[in-house]
């Protein structure tokens, strides 16, 4: 019984990292493709429901096969082919009045943007997020401002 013992503690000690991160938050991934279908089925025939377009956010509510199935922004649910996503982490903002992007944190606006608005995002420093949409607009976004994917974890 003894002998068994470190085996049994050792297996045990094991068992929360194998069973997955406690309190995990929602699974995002974002459209890599210029444009991806939402579809109503998980089948490349099945009718579109709407298209999003590059680094828009999706929530992963479900996989099946080379499909996942994603929920929006406004919490539209639909089926998307796995191959037009990716884990790069992107937020679109969230109030209907906008969101002001700043050129530091806490600085001066220097873009307002609507809702729906898509970005990278690059960085976190307490409740702001560094962001950019990869063409004109970059700076920093309050985090409750946006919905979509965790950013990157600073060390």
């Amino acid at each position: 019984m003894h002998a068994m013992l470190p085996a049994l503690l050792a297996a045990l000690l094991a068992l929360p990292a194998s069973s997955g991160p406690l309190n995990a938050g929602p699974e995002f991934l974002s459209v890599k493709t210029p444009r991806a279908n939402v579809r109503e089925d998980p089948d490349k025939k099945a009718p579109v429901l709407w298209s999003m377009w590059r680094l828009m956010p999706v929530e992963v509510v479900g996989y099946q096969g080379q499909w996942v199935k994603v929920r929006d922004l406004d919490g539209d649910e639909g089926w998307m082919a796995k191959e037009t996503l990716c884990s790069v982490p992107t937020v679109m903002v969230a109030p209907k009045k906008g969101a002001q992007l700043r050129k530091s944190p806490g600085g001066k606006a220097e873009w307002i943007l609507e809702r729906g608005y898509s970005l990278r995002v690059f960085a976190q420093k307490d409740e702001w997020l560094e962001v950019s949409d990869l063409s004109e607009a970059s700076g920093w976004i309050l985090k409750s401002e946006v919905w979509g994917a965790p950013p990157p974890r600073t060390p």
